[in-house]
């Protein structure tokens, strides 16, 4: 993601030749995207994590899924941690 942030020409490129599209479609698929660095995960997506338990949560109340595990396991979904 720091090519995404420092070089996003380079950056659109190799997404271009590994998806075998042209530039400017990666460049439009890519629009309006925001990658966060690992760095930025923890507390960008801290949010996503407490959705998902909260989630996990009301699904259980259903009966749809069994104990949901603590909040924390859900950090991993979402981040390399936190």
């Amino acid at each position: 993601m720091a090519q995404y942030k420092t070089n996003t020409d380079d950056f659109v490129k190799a997404i271009a030749a590994q998806a075998n599209i042209s530039e400017d479609s990666a460049r439009t698929q890519l629009d309006g995207s925001h990658f966060y660095t690992a760095s930025e995960q923890p507390t960008a997506l801290a949010q996503v994590k407490t959705a998902l338990f909260h989630t996990a949560e009301f699904l259980h109340s259903e009966g749809e899924i069994g104990e949901p595990e603590g909040q924390a396991h859900y950090a991993h979904a979402v981040t390399y941690g936190g």
